[in-house]
């Protein structure tokens, strides 16, 4: 007679829109468990019913082998009754309740998987600026509450289509259980305004008149995943200025977006710390050594002998920097990507926001319609 056991699993700590459910359910099928898993105010809960072996293999598992962007704080196990005739292993619906002890994981950048599909001529989502999955994409700026599902978030106004549906609910897919899955069909879309709040073009037509305008030393406001950025060809010094007067910002540094790190070392001396922040998951703003002769626009950060540089972190990033290369003849190409704001001002987070405040600095406006909550 085979030593059957059930225990409960009780962890908190950023464990939910990290692919962890996912993990779960797979973890537990590699070992033939029963049981289930759901998300619940007091983190995520896991009831596991199988051989004391299996049950010992799933718990080293939560130990060792979790998702990139899980971490988890705290673990509680107790032991259950088993439960008879349980023939299967399934993620339940979340629950609600008062509090809460799960941290929601930060957004994250595009993963190579991501990267691949958008510059993919034939992927479905070729240039789709808001491709994502368990691995990447926003999750803190769509969320309005948790437990973390689709309905709590920015994109619960987006069915998917049956496509984006399948991958969801596939366990082998790295889209099972992706909240913020979406693809041209169904997902959000861009669109490009003149300040006059007049439309432009949209899709992926919108960016690439967006990429020509940027070349052209024109000035954009560009939603993104927290807010808006104001940005310009960082090689030309003409839109540069125009920049810093519009914006009242005289001489304080701005942060310069390239491609890929290839690129950063052809403006800057890059350390290997320096690199591994640069090319990281959560790509912030990293001042690096100017390098001699580099060639950027003179009043980037005129008083300074450093640089901030960033690398993309949103498809959006990746696919209007690809269209620039093709637009303009500078090699690589780089944008400032400063706040999108008046010096001193909140930046601007909404679509409405940002032309009200903004059409004085901004000749075009990048918006999208998947709202920014935090």
């Amino acid at each position: 007679m085979l030593d059957i056991t059930r225990c409960r699993f009780t962890i908190t700590g950023q464990v939910q829109g990290v692919g962890f459910r996912p993990f779960i359910y797979r973890t537990a099928l590699e070992h033939e468990l029963t049981g289930n898993v759901r998300n619940a105010p007091e983190g995520v809960v896991i009831e596991i019913q199988g051989t004391t072996k299996a049950a010992e293999a799933f718990a080293s598992a939560l130990a060792h082998k979790l998702p990139p962007l899980a971490r988890i704080v705290s673990q509680q196990r107790e032991d259950m009754a088993p439960v008879e005739d349980e023939k299967v292993f399934e993620i339940l619906h979340s629950t609600s309740g008062k509090g809460h002890s799960v941290l929601i994981s930060p957004d994250i950048a595009t993963c190579p998987d991501c990267l691949e599909e958008i510059l993919q001529p034939q992927d479905r989502r070729y240039r789709y600026p808001f491709t994502n999955c368990t691995n990447c994409g926003p999750r803190y700026t769509i969320t309005r509450s948790i437990p973390y599902d689709r309905p709590v978030t920015s994109m619960s106004c987006f069915p998917m289509c049956p496509e984006c549906q399948a991958e969801y609910d596939n366990p082998l897919d790295r889209r099972f259980h992706a909240q913020p899955n979406a693809c041209p069909v169904c997902g959000p879309q861009v669109w490009l305004s003149g300040p006059d709040g007049a439309r432009l073009s949209e899709g992926a037509t919108a960016l690439e008149s967006l990429a020509g305008r940027l070349a052209a030393g024109e000035i954009a406001a560009i939603k993104g995943l927290g807010g808006f950025h104001l940005a310009c060809d960082a090689r030309n010094e003409a839109a540069v200025s125009e920049l810093r007067r519009r914006k009242n910002r005289p001489a304080k540094p701005l942060a310069v977006m390239v491609p890929n790190l290839d690129a950063t070392r052809g403006l800057a001396l890059i350390s290997e710390p320096e690199a591994e922040w640069l090319n990281g998951m959560f790509r912030p703003i990293v001042l690096c050594a100017k390098r001699p002769g580099q060639q950027l626009a003179p009043s980037i950060a005129p008083d300074t002998n450093f640089i901030g540089l960033m690398l993309p972190y949103t498809p959006l990033h990746h696919v209007l920097l690809a269209l620039l290369a093709q637009t303009t003849n500078a090699e690589p190409p780089a944008l400032v990507m400063t706040s999108g704001n008046l010096s001193s001002e909140p930046i601007c987070l909404g679509n409405r926001e940002a032309l009200a405040r903004l059409p004085e600095i901004c000749d075009v406006f990048c918006f999208h319609n998947r709202d920014i909550l935090i």
